[in-house]
């Protein structure tokens, strides 16, 4: 019981330094690379603006801003759940599919870099916000692993020694009859 206790302190422990320390640095490292490429694609918009089109720049625009925006709330949950209304929601799907084509139409190969990148950051901060959650579920899992190892260990040497009672008895009671 005292090694559970001190298994759950050390996990609050580790998910508080993680969720007050590294989780927002992280965080904020990959907000400000996706900074870095929404002024990128600012950038190329002013240079380039024909080629890329001012449909496909506001598009990829705003999922950056939305990236960067909705950052500490993008988890496996919201993304499981935004799966599952993509395929209920024939209107929402022919929008997903429409403002997708017109990112992809853009020929230009910085903007698709950009689109890259901003993708990378979106899986990257999925990563950040989710790892708490699978540390939390892993721990109790690993110590539950352990406890049956102990418990199988346990039953092994608890065999042993009966047999070896067992053993020694019998040997005593052949000896005292003789």
């Amino acid at each position: 019981m005292d090694i559970l206790m001190i298994a759950l302190i050390l996990v609050a422990i580790a998910h508080l330094i993680y969720e007050e320390a590294i989780g927002p640095f992280l965080r904020t490292r990959q907000k400000f690379l996706l900074l870095e490429q929404r002024d990128r694609l600012r950038r190329l918009y002013i240079e380039k603006g024909d080629a890329i089109g001012e449909e496909a720049f506001s598009n990829l625009e705003s999922r950056v801003n939305a990236t960067i925006r909705q950052a500490p709330q993008i988890l496996v949950t919201v993304l499981y759940d935004a799966v599952r209304e993509y395929k209920d929601n024939d209107i929402l799907r022919a929008e997903v599919h429409t403002h997708a084509a017109i990112v992809d139409s853009c020929a230009d190969l910085e903007f698709q870099e950009i689109y890259r990148q901003s993708l990378l950051r979106f899986r990257n901060l999925l990563g950040i916000n989710t790892l708490p959650l699978a540390l939390s579920l892993a721990a109790p899992l690993l110590l539950f692993w352990a406890i049956g190892v102990y418990q199988q260990r346990v039953n092994v040497y608890q065999q042993r020694i009966k047999q070896w009672l067992r053993d020694s008895f019998s040997a005593y009671s052949r000896s005292a009859t003789v």
